[in-house]
């Protein structure tokens, strides 16, 4: 059917080409995806996979040449929901009133979503004793909680000598980074 109209379906989108009309996309579009993959991909082994939206755009402008208005917030999350057809993961996720692009497949769980609240309060630091006050938890599922986003979803540091608590949990995505 498409050689009989002449339309190639792996060529892809060109300026002014068919797949560019029919979907309102264009090869800037595609090329901004690639390189928020590129800055997500690069960024999780010390973030997690999440990453807040402000440092992502500024990252990508880094990794563009573009200093100062390059692209927008809005472009990002066009181009991320190119993205998610291919079940990669990639969503905009918002947090305590900021955005941040989650990159891997799993979804936030509640837990979650309250210790990334904490960190950002705390400047990525956490320990169990601000989640039991602040919270209302019980020791044992402030513990789980952390736990599970240190061993299973790798999405904070355990830093087992700190000097107040003894035991303290850093969550990357919430911590300020000067790169």
């Amino acid at each position: 059917m498409c050689s009989s109209i002449g339309v190639d379906p792996l060529a892809g989108p060109r300026k002014g080409g068919w797949w560019a009309e029919l979907l309102g996309l264009g090869d800037w579009q595609y090329e901004l995806g690639v390189q928020i993959v590129d800055v997500c991909v690069s960024t999780r082994e010390r973030n997690g996979g999440l990453i807040e939206m402000s440092e992502l755009v500024r990252l990508v402008s880094k990794l563009r040449g573009v200093s100062g208005g390059g692209i927008t917030e809005e472009d990002v999350v066009r181009s991320i929901k190119t993205l998610q057809p291919l079940g990669a993961g990639y969503e905009v996720v918002e947090i305590d009133g900021c955005q941040m692009v989650r990159s891997v497949v799993k979804a936030l769980d509640e837990d979650q979503t309250v210790i990334l609240s904490v960190a950002r309060e705390q400047g990525g630091r956490v320990i169990e004793d601000h989640l039991i006050q602040r919270k209302g938890w019980t020791r044992d599922r402030a513990r789980a909680a952390l736990e599970n986003m240190l061993l299973r979803d790798g999405m904070c540091w355990l830093d087992a000598q700190d000097e107040k608590s003894g035991r303290a949990y850093w969550v990357p995505s919430a911590m300020q980074w000067d790169i």
